[in-house]
């Protein structure tokens, strides 16, 4: 495909986006999740929001386009947690948001820089367009099965019930299974995630 006809394609995707509703959004987002761990785009990994082994960080500018980016890569894999699935999906669908809001520039190798290891709080910023906090961590405790990243930052969700059934869920599935039904059970509650 040349590069004006994947231009054109996405724009005509994100015009049919933008035209969603919040809860619509969430549901193709979890869709795309889904299709990218079935198609091994996306390998399930916990404890880091996304690596992408066909990105040298070091030949990025902060202000390039993540959308862009991750189209450039499209045919290499990258390993992602949850909110990092959520992430890479949303950005795909949605360009909002430039690759020095998500990344950590401030590593003296960038190469050994992932998407998300910046400050969480611009990320979820972009990622609020689409998920409450508390869903992004619920999502994050259900598929980490601990309190860890968003949930430390965002304490105050944690105490709940809820938050414990999220943490306890999927323990006896595999990374990759978990990932997937954390997303089924989005779509199937019309965009929330229900513990």
């Amino acid at each position: 495909m040349t590069v004006a006809k994947r231009k054109k394609v996405v724009a005509k995707k994100n015009k049919a986006f933008r035209r969603m509703t919040a809860a619509q959004k969430r549901v193709a987002i979890a869709r795309d999740v889904i299709a990218a761990v079935q198609s091994q785009k996306i390998l399930a990994l916990s404890g880091t929001y996304v690596k992408h082994s066909g990105i040298d960080f070091n030949c990025v500018h902060e202000e390039t386009s993540l959308q862009d980016l991750l189209k450039q890569n499209e045919g290499r894999c990258c390993e992602a947690c949850a909110v990092g699935s959520i992430l890479i999906c949303a950005a795909k669908r949605f360009n909002k948001v430039s690759v020095g809001d998500v990344v950590d520039f401030g590593y003296a190798d960038r190469s050994e820089a992932g998407i998300g290891l910046g400050d969480r709080k611009c990320f979820v910023k972009f990622l609020e367009k689409y998920f409450s906090k508390e869903q992004l961590v619920l999502i994050e405790a259900a598929f980490e099965r601990k309190l860890t990243g968003l949930s430390l930052v965002y304490s105050e969700f944690t105490k709940s019930e809820e938050f414990q059934r999220s943490v306890q869920k999927y323990q006896d599935k595999s990374l990759s299974e978990a990932l997937v039904a954390i997303m089924r059970n989005i779509i199937r509650n019309k965009g929330t995630f229900v513990p």
